[in-house]
């Protein structure tokens, strides 16, 4: 990295000055020691983060990775990205169409995504102007079955599966933790169950394997909800904060687990 303090441009509002006078993030409103139940936040060291990013005793990848949090924690601790957005409405034939403009206001976070802050600013229209048509068009187009999951796509709908599904007494936790979920798409290559292809190069795509669509035909629909997850982890957090004592726990699994073979048992009969 050519940057030897990667806080250097950071806003004045989103930062403090150290001992030296140059100035480090202000984590004082994203990081509460006390309300953290589980895996902490990634942040760098205080007494790493003046030192020269080359001088630093890491493999490329190791600085790669560090650079991203650095990044992370910049945008994090910055301004909102702050813009005007325009909707106007049209009527023409007896249909009604719609167009959104975009102006930036202050880029705030957004400063260093370009690819994210482009303006479509459109003319100054009032209610009841007439706008000159300049032609119409038909296109015909035929929908397209959703692509397979990415690695990325994967973790986004992990972390929020069971939101649909989900009532008010049960909270949504999705499938795992952040620190946990992509150890779980190991197991599953791993274990047989999943792999990914695609192109050298490209993001690779989540296949099922056959021994996962034999797995999917024998378990009940029950083990496979999200909803159980979800009710998993409210219960390991009520043992975390003993308000539930983990025999009682170990015995209610104990009791689904006899249930869900008894209903099977009853159904192939």
């Amino acid at each position: 990295m050519e940057n030897a303090n990667l806080f250097s441009h950071l806003d004045v509002e989103s930062t403090f000055p150290n001992e030296a006078g140059r100035k480090l993030p202000d984590i004082t409103r994203l990081v509460n020691t006390k309300e953290v139940s589980g895996h902490t936040a990634l942040l760098p060291t205080k007494n790493k983060t003046l030192v020269d990013f080359d001088e630093l005793d890491l493999s490329d990848n190791a600085k790669k990775v560090l650079a991203l949090i650095y990044k992370n924690l910049e945008e994090a601790t910055s301004r909102p990205y702050r813009y005007e957005k325009t909707t106007v409405t049209l009527s023409y034939g007896g249909e009604l169409f719609t167009t959104t403009g975009v102006r930036n206001l202050e880029l705030g976070w957004k400063k260093n995504r370009a690819d994210e802050t482009v303006e479509h600013l459109l003319p100054v229209y009032h209610k009841g102007d007439r706008v000159p048509i300049k032609g119409v068009s038909i296109n015909k187009h035929q929908t397209e079955p959703p692509n397979r999951f990415t690695d990325g796509k994967l973790l986004e709908a992990m972390e929020t599966a069971g939101k649909e599904s989900a009532d008010q007494d049960t909270p949504c936790l999705g499938i795992g933790t952040s620190a946990t979920r992509a150890e779980i798409l190991e197991k599953l290559v791993s274990g047989g169950f999943a792999e990914r292809i695609g192109e050298d190069g490209e993001p690779k795509q989540f296949v099922p394997t056959e021994l996962a669509y034999l797995l999917d035909s024998v378990l009940p629909d029950s083990i496979k909800s999200a909803k159980l997850t979800a009710e998993l982890e409210a219960k390991l957090s009520e043992v975390e904060k003993e308000t539930l004592e983990p025999k009682d726990f170990l015995e209610q699994i104990k009791d689904y687990i006899r249930k869900t073979l008894s209903d099977e048992t009853e159904e192939v009969q």
